[in-house]
């Protein structure tokens, strides 16, 4: 096995891909009503398997609707508590807006751990 597995929203008209890579959920293509419930399984499946923060690559992420954003708040809150948290790395420009507008940017920012970072001062 490759460690990858793509899986892509059946009849929609541009197919959301989720690369399954150690550590990290790739995302291709447009999270939208038609195509968010993949996202969802992929990122609930990440989560029951988590051994560290579930990474979420949006690089090429083409549309990101509030439903996208409605589904990484909810993953948010069903890792509140445990140690580890939901990261968005290398946002696209439509995501990084989004959650720019919901002020949310920096719940997801891939910033070190603060449990394992050590004070400054």
């Amino acid at each position: 096995m490759s460690g990858r597995a793509g899986t892509t929203a059946a009849g929609s008209s541009t197919p959301l891909s989720v690369h399954r890579e150690p550590g990290t959920l790739r995302l291709v293509g447009e999270i939208d009503l038609a195509t968010c419930p993949v996202f969802v399984k992929a990122l609930d499946s990440a989560i029951d398997h988590a051994t560290g923060n579930v990474v979420i690559d949006c690089s090429a992420v083409t549309f990101f609707g509030a439903v996208g954003v409605d589904a990484l708040v909810r993953a948010h809150n069903r890792m509140d508590g445990s140690r580890f948290r939901i990261v968005v790395r290398n946002p696209s420009s439509v995501v990084r807006r989004l959650l720019d507008i919901a002020q949310l940017t920096e719940l997801f920012a891939d910033t070190p751990d603060r449990a394992n970072s050590t004070p400054s001062d």
